[in-house]
């Protein structure tokens, strides 16, 4: 574990799966072209899941994109 990670700020963990991390990485980088690769998608899509439940109507969600320098993006376009 990372020594800069601390745990007890985390709310909630969401698992993605690998299709969903993949397109919405997709969906990120064809409108905008922000470097946004698998990473990034897996951390969109479990910002979204997690704003649609009703226990977080209103709250604010940060989701951090995750080594968005583009080096790999070219990895998941088809």
């Amino acid at each position: 574990m990372l020594s800069v990670y601390d745990i007890s700020l985390v709310d909630e963990g969401v698992a993605v799966p690998d299709v969903a991390a993949v397109a919405t990485a997709r969906g990120i980088v064809r409108p905008t072209g922000l470097p946004a690769g698998v990473s990034s998608g897996a951390a969109a899509w479990a910002s979204r899941a997690v704003t649609a439940h009703p226990r977080r109507a209103g709250a604010t969600v940060v989701a951090v994109f995750p080594g968005s320098s583009g080096e790999r993006c070219p990895s998941t376009a088809r």
